[in-house]
């Protein structure tokens, strides 16, 4: 019996990829909504409102209530207001569109916020206040805006980098200065950034690689104004290195270029706002570790820096010191970086990763590290070349109309299962070391079959006919 159900799984392969493809070709249709990297997990938003993670989890970054890696997207809570989000090395961020702010992760700095310093492994709301507008994350500390303007930070604050005047850790937001005409902000690793009302510029925080801009390496506990420039637009950090586009679309970087993150020709460390290149015509941007990335108007994408895990997303993994386009599309509308993985949106809402993949961060259900972008699904699963994992289980028969029968491989015991349908929601879950699924309560279709075996998580896909 499982040798014809083995040949009958291979029959299948061709008719089960053209009913996926025509059901993945609606889904990824509408999708994603926005991205955000942390150092070795990700974050995102569907246009559903809800939010998912995947990636590394040890400290519960991805906010499932669990410390287990997850390899493709994990639906986290059963919300549908996230409004938006923000990812660090080893925590997270989010804003609901009610202007509540949650945190969730690592939390030995107090950055969750919550007043504690205990790690949390699901989404916690930070407060009762429900007027948060804007959120950054950084290495261990964090910043925010609130609907009146004003700025508000904490966590670590070894550097300075909360802006206070202090280097006393903070476990809950406090407000920096009484000033309340800031418009946007940016964490580095240890340094912070930000943009008032007026155009002007302002850093603060750890300063050994030039990073704040201000033409010292001289750390600062209080925001200081870069320069006298009134005409800055958009910034962003990356580890040890600042980005910042202008209101003329021009591109500027400082701080540490070692593998050459600032783009402009060169591996050498700026201490000063270093215009890159000549072109007016940048959008966006995004900083990972030692690398960065930038949109143009013409939805293009680009990127530089350091390259080792092919986090550049040109083929290779040779560094490059100046802006590279990557590849020829030209509706590329969101990016992030991560630690040495990257993420992007296109304008018809699929999302596509590449980079740095040990902890299943690029979210495609493998450990392999990709050096093009590839396709993220919208599915809760991902979808899989094999309806059959070789080496793990064996599903049979499939298609089925009753009974799923499981036959384990290496000897190993199933802790649980659970089945998600196309879209991703659980339908039916069981804590037991069973070999047969009873799916005769079903609708007819395709779904994704999730097992957990001592600690890890294996997939398959099948057909309830």
């Amino acid at each position: 019996m499982e040798l014809l159900s083995l040949i009958k799984i291979k029959t299948m392969k061709i008719i089960f990829s053209i009913l996926l493809f025509s059901v993945v070709s609606q889904i990824n249709a509408q999708c994603w909504k926005s991205i955000a990297g942390g150092g070795l997990h990700s974050i995102a938003i569907k246009t559903d409102g809800t939010l998912w993670a995947w990636g590394y989890n040890g400290q519960g970054e991805i906010g499932d209530g669990t410390l287990i890696d997850k390899s493709l997207p994990t639906q986290i809570s059963t919300s549908t207001n996230w409004q938006s989000i923000a990812g660090s090395y080893a925590h997270s961020l989010g804003l609901k569109t009610n202007g509540t702010l949650c945190g969730w992760g690592y939390n030995s700095y107090g950055q969750v916020g919550d007043g504690t310093y205990t790690s949390k492994a699901i989404p916690t709301q930070i407060g009762i206040d429900n007027n948060w507008k804007l959120i950054s994350c950084g290495g261990y500390h964090n910043l925010a805006i609130k609907a009146n303007g004003t700025l508000w930070a904490w966590g670590r604050n070894n550097f300075g980098e909360l802006g206070d005047g202090t280097n006393t850790i903070r476990n809950t937001p406090i407000q920096i200065g009484s000033s309340s005409n800031w418009l946007s902000i940016a964490c580095g690793y240890g340094h912070s950034l930000a943009i008032k009302t007026d155009g002007t510029l302002w850093a603060w925080g750890d300063n050994t690689d030039g990073q704040l801009g201000d033409g010292t390496n001289v750390s600062k506990n209080t925001p200081i104004q870069i320069g006298t420039g009134n005409n800055w637009k958009l910034i962003v950090y990356a580890s040890g290195h600042s980005l910042a586009i202008k209101t003329d679309g021009t591109l500027w970087a400082w701080g540490d270029n070692y593998f050459g993150g600032l783009g402009d020709g060169t591996n050498i460390s700026k201490n000063l706002p270093t215009q890159i290149g000549t072109d007016n015509n940048w959008l966006a941007i995004a900083g990972g570790y030692r690398y960065s990335l930038a949109i143009k108007t013409d939805s293009t994408l680009w990127s530089w820096g350091e390259n080792i895990q092919g986090q550049l997303g040109d083929g290779t993994n040779i560094s490059n010191n100046s802006p590279q386009q990557v590849g020829t599309y030209t509706n590329w509308c969101a990016i992030t970086g991560g630690g040495s993985h990257s993420s992007a949106i296109r304008a018809d809402s699929t999302m596509w990763a590449w980079g740095a993949n040990q902890k299943g961060q690029l979210g495609d259900g493998t450990l392999i590290d990709k050096y093009t972008p590839i396709s993220v699904t919208c599915q809760v699963i991902g979808i899989e070349e094999y309806l059959y994992n070789s080496n793990f289980h064996l599903i049979y028969p499939n298609p089925s109309s009753n009974i799923l029968n499981l036959k384990i491989t290496d000897g190993k015991s199933i802790e649980s299962y659970s089945i998600m349908d196309i879209l991703g929601r659980k339908v039916l879950e069981q804590k037991e070391n069973s070999t047969q699924i009873n799916i005769e309560g079903l609708n007819k279709g395709i779904y994704q079959l999730l097992i957990t075996s001592e600690g890890k998580s294996y997939t398959s896909k099948f057909i309830k006919e």
